[in-house]
């Protein structure tokens, strides 16, 4: 099964982060170990502050590729047993 476009767009959007997220998270790594070793400075502040609104927005679009999956229409969802068609959001059924 594929995904709705609206959640392909959120899927493709928390991919995009969760790459800067470890990519930021590699050059901390980074520096610590240079840092450690005497080779070089350790992470900057604004390394961390980086890192930390990653890894934020990171967690915002997991969340929202959820919802996307869950808000397309019933997708996969068992077909009233009645046969009458679902009602339109906002209707009552």
């Amino acid at each position: 099964m594929s995904l709705p476009p609206h959640a392909m767009s959120a899927r493709k959007a928390w991919v995009a982060a969760m790459r800067a997220r470890e990519a930021m998270q590699s050059r901390i790594v980074g520096a610590f170990g240079r840092g450690i070793t005497g080779v070089g400075p350790g992470p900057t502040e604004l390394d961390l502050l980086l890192f930390a609104k990653l890894a934020v927005a990171e967690r915002r679009l997991k969340r929202g590729v959820g919802r996307a999956k869950v808000l397309w229409p019933c997708v996969g969802a068992p077909a009233p047993s009645n046969g009458a068609a679902p009602p339109d959001r906002g209707e009552r059924a």
